[in-house]
């Protein structure tokens, strides 16, 4: 732990001390990667003693804990975050209602689902997949969610740990690998006010992964889940179909080549583009990820400022 430790600090920005996540969590999958390929060549040379070997697997394990348990520290702290939500014609629930006049479809890059509780709390729903019905919004979640669970039963199983050494079993199995033995869960996003990690994490043959991409700079895997596919052509669809495309509290970073190149193939020209904070950033990127010269229509400083015009 001294190690990340002292990693950390160097990622941590002068003076404000804030940190940048991604910069930090991309800097632990690429030490994950190279650990674990001096593990396999250590297994591999008969001159290496028992303790370097095993030196380098905790080394290797640790990494790879530590970028596992980013998903439970995600969905620990957005569910707090969504389940303490209250509706109070605010901006989120302004854009839910505005839907009445003029209907729409959301790409979220967001993990919480508080504007799933503003839809419902406006009376109106919301679905992640089609088909789509009457008074519901089509969300396509291209990070996944808090309230989407991969159920992992009985993938890597280990009997008779201890309910206090859960966390410390399932952590490292969640970063780099893939399982998909049974069919993912959609909550309720009301439910989470009752669902804590330790519902997760009921046993060692019996625990759930949170179907979530954290933000690890390239190193974002978009097939972990095979519901993926379907979520990223639903976002295709929705931006070749838009008539207008507004972008509220995203900046499209460059970390998100994924984004950027779906946009790039499927806005087409001459759509209206609205931009809602990082106004500069954000002309700056489609400038140079679209293969025509976009302009922007509107621009607001915040999206409470936004929601006022709806």
């Amino acid at each position: 732990m001294s190690y990340f430790q002292t990693q950390l600090k160097q990622t941590v920005t002068e003076p404000t001390g804030s940190l940048d996540v991604e910069q930090f969590l991309g800097w632990l999958a690429d030490e994950f990667e190279a650990s674990s390929k001096t593990q396999s060549q250590l297994m591999l040379d008969i001159n290496a003693s028992k303790e370097e070997k095993q030196e380098a697997f905790d080394k290797a394990h640790s990494f790879q804990a530590a970028l596992g348990e980013t998903w439970y520290l995600l969905f620990d702290t957005l569910r707090t975050y969504s389940v303490g939500y209250v509706p109070s014609f605010d901006a989120y629930q302004r854009l839910s209602l505005s839907y009445l006049r003029e209907p729409y479809s959301i790409i979220s890059l967001n993990y919480d689902t508080i504007f799933e509780m503003a839809l419902m709390s406006s009376g109106l729903d919301f679905t992640y997949f089609p088909p789509n019905r009457p008074r519901t919004v089509p969300i396509a979640k291209v990070h996944g969610s808090i309230n989407w669970l991969n159920p992992l039963a009985r993938t890597v199983v280990a009997k008779g740990v201890e309910r206090k050494n859960l966390f410390k079993f399932v952590a490292p199995l969640i970063y780099s690998n893939r399982f998909n033995m049974n069919m993912p869960q959609f909550l309720d996003p009301r439910s989470l006010a009752t669902i804590t990690r330790a519902h997760l994490l009921r046993s060692g043959t019996d625990y759930d992964e949170p179907i979530l991409i954290p933000p690890i700079g390239n190193h974002k895997d978009y097939e972990k889940v095979a519901l993926y596919q379907n979520i990223w052509q639903q976002a295709s669809t929705m931006l070749s179909q838009a008539s207008e495309f507004v972008l509220i509290g995203t900046t499209l970073r460059t970390q998100d080549a994924k984004l950027c190149e779906t946009i790039s193939k499927n806005l087409m020209e001459g759509t209206k583009i609205v931009a809602v904070r990082g106004v500069r950033r954000v002309t700056e990127t489609l400038n140079a990820i679209l293969p025509w010269k976009p302009k922007l229509a509107e621009t607001y400083e915040s999206f409470a400022s936004y929601a006022r015009t709806l």
